[in-house]
């Protein structure tokens, strides 16, 4: 009966030995992860701030980007007038209504 225990005992043990050996594994992998983004990362960084001292063409850069915020806006509008008619029903046989104040 003893010598059951025992068995079921070391068993469990190396069940749970393996288990720890691959979360060793699995940590070890992140690990190494986690060191390619952060050298990633530093390169990123190094490329921002080497980028950020060229002053003329951020400068037309956030013009475009201005630019391209305006023309979205402009979207958006358009778009949130036409939901606005299509659940009104003007599109299907209701009475007829504009987007634009008359």
């Amino acid at each position: 009966m003893e010598k059951q225990y025992v068995m079921k005992l070391l068993s469990a043990l190396k069940v749970i030995d393996k288990k720890i050996s691959e979360q060793g594994r699995a940590v070890m992998e992140l690990d190494a992860r986690i060191k390619r983004i952060e050298a990633q990362n530093a390169k990123i960084a190094k490329m921002v701030d080497g980028g950020g001292t060229q002053g003329t063409s951020t400068a037309g850069a956030a013009a475009d980007l201005s630019e391209l915020d305006e023309r979205l806006k402009g979207i958006e509008e358009k778009t949130a007038k036409a939901v606005e008619l299509i659940r009104s029903g003007a599109g299907a046989g209701g009475g007829k209504k504009r987007a634009w104040p008359p």
